[in-house]
């Protein structure tokens, strides 16, 4: 009996595991199908988000979604007539702590609900950036603020979130989350603040404070 429930199990979790990569392709394939449309009509951002959800039964629910962001231009024209393209660079440096202008942030979510219980995984992800100011102005910002060579880019970042919680008890909920479960490590940023803290903690902050475990509960009084 134990080793047919185990494999029933299995074949449950593979069947999950499918059909969430499944859903993913789909949700892929029609926001791009929706966004090269979109890019022929609109400047500025495209924004996309598509969400499925499973019904698996007497294994509950498997909920996907998938939020997208491109930048397409992010344009400004100066009072001396000059236009600049900051768009997938770290411009512009005056704003915002110089946090820089990624092309592409998407996040994706996995969650799995039976009964009391939920089970949710969120993917985050943003696009790397040239370390310079714009298009027209390609000079490395880290290069030309520290005298050195090999620094003109900042890489991507992605991480890994779970969380979980149980419903089971009348009036309480137990939850608990692991934040950037991969321990991933900021990329190096030195222009993001201003040279102050050499990572981006606008897109970025998890892998300065590396793997965090929360736990709780919650009381809810009628």
């Amino acid at each position: 009996m134990t080793s047919s429930r185990s494999a029933s199990d299995s074949a449950f979790a593979m069947v999950v595991l499918y059909e969430s990569v499944r859903a993913c392709h789909e949700l892929v394939a029609r926001a791009a199908r929706s966004t090269s449309s979109t890019q022929r009509e609109s400047l500025g951002p495209i924004s996309k988000a598509a969400r499925y959800r499973w019904n698996a039964g007497e294994y509950g629910n498997v909920t996907t979604g998938i939020e997208y962001t491109h930048i397409l231009n992010f344009k400004r024209t100066f009072s001396n007539g000059l236009t600049q393209q900051f768009a997938g660079n770290h411009g512009p440096t005056f704003l915002s702590s110089s946090a820089g202008t990624p092309a592409d942030k998407a996040n994706l979510v996995v969650s799995w609900d039976r009964g009391p219980w939920n089970v949710t995984g969120t993917v985050r992800y943003v696009s790397g950036m040239d370390d310079i100011e714009t298009d027209e102005n390609p000079t490395c910002l880290t290069n030309s603020a520290l005298g050195v060579e090999g620094f003109c880019t900042v890489s991507s970042f992605t991480t890994l979130d779970l969380s979980a919680s149980y419903k089971g008890f009348k009036n309480w909920e137990i939850f608990g989350s692991v934040i950037n479960v991969f321990n991933r490590i900021a990329p190096f940023d030195y222009s993001a603040g201003y040279g102050i803290y050499n990572y981006n903690f606008n897109y970025a902050l998890s892998g300065a404070t590396g793997t965090m475990f929360n736990l709780g509960a919650r009381y809810t009084f009628n």
